[in-house]
């Protein structure tokens, strides 16, 4: 399914402006944000978010809820991008290599947005003294990583933005069912 054609010729200035940018430097702190988005890293971090969950809250409720969104995230992700088929960008000489896969949606856009932003909500329920900071961190590394994906050539905007929609969608959903299982059972 060709989605591309409404929005390819400001996803590909809006690449072309962010890459103006572009210098050593900037390109290895991209690659390395970029690393906080990878599958292994979010599957270790899925693993180890909900092992402290399970240890937490010994009623497994939480834990499985956190779990099963991040690997609903990845699942749909990758159902996505297989039905929309949308070409990955080739404007410049790519950083890292362009993963096979298809570009839309980002999935480091969505998956990140589904682990790290549930992970920053549960955090953020327990430890309301640090809230803010707890959201203002995750909320950063999330548009990061959602950057570096744009910045490195891998991904159009408009990819990274429908991964950052979708994952938050799988977030609010997460919290919804958090919240009505506490409400039922408190």
């Amino acid at each position: 399914m060709n989605i591309a054609p409404f929005w390819q010729p400001l996803d590909e200035n809006i690449s072309r402006w962010i890459h103006s940018a572009a210098n050593p430097m900037l390109d290895q702190a991209m690659v390395g944000i970029t690393s906080a988005g990878n599958t292994l890293m979010l599957i270790t971090m899925t693993a180890v978010f909900a092992a402290v969950l399970l240890w937490r809250h010994p009623q497994q409720r939480v834990s499985v809820i956190y779990a099963t969104a991040a690997f609903t995230s990845f699942l749909l992700s990758e159902w996505l991008k297989a039905f929309f088929g949308r070409a990955r960008p080739q404007l410049w000489q790519q950083i890292i290599p362009l993963p096979g896969n298809a570009s839309f949606p980002s999935g480091h856009a969505m998956i990140s947005m589904t682990v790290y932003g549930l992970a920053a909500w549960f955090l953020a329920e327990h430890f309301a003294q640090w809230r803010k900071v707890i959201l203002w961190v995750m909320g950063l590394l999330i548009l990061l990583i959602g950057f570096s994906r744009i910045y490195l050539g891998v991904h159009w905007t408009s990819d990274v933005l429908a991964g950052f929609i979708c994952g938050f969608a799988i977030v609010a959903l997460s919290a919804f069912i958090h919240r009505s299982g506490k409400r039922t059972a408190g």
